[in-house]
């Protein structure tokens, strides 16, 4: 139990492992992590200096605060939200930072039916 006049903060590695819709690592993704409302990671496109997923979809793995104990013996969970973006796709997960956040990106090009090139631009 802790103390009412005191807390703890537990922290927990953050581990990111980012694939495609066919389950192969994917380097030059951009990523953000919030720990509740403080910002701890960022790409360039978030207005940070941080690096892209590497080729094997990951980036450097960091400390995160997790759980709070303030003044109980009962946790206070603290939400960690990672977003990914690539091209024009963007979506943002609230994580569990105890275990490895998985994310997936979706195949969002279209198929040239005549040529069978894929691509992300559409041109008439």
């Amino acid at each position: 139990s802790v103390d009412s006049t005191s807390s703890l903060i537990i922290k927990s590695y953050l581990d990111l492992d980012v694939n495609d819709a066919s389950g192969n690592n994917m380097g030059g993704i951009d990523i953000k992590v919030m720990e509740d409302d403080v910002q701890k990671y960022a790409t360039d496109y978030f207005d940070g200096s941080d690096s892209k997923t590497d080729s094997s979809g990951t980036i450097t793995t960091f400390l995160i605060n997790s759980k709070k104990y303030d003044g109980s013996s009962t946790p206070t969970t603290i939400p960690t939200y990672v977003t990914a973006r690539n091209h024009d796709w963007v979506e943002t997960f609230t994580s569990d930072p105890s275990s490895t956040v998985d994310i997936t990106v979706p195949d969002l090009r279209v198929q040239n039916i005549r040529t069978g090139a894929l691509t992300y631009h559409i041109q008439t």
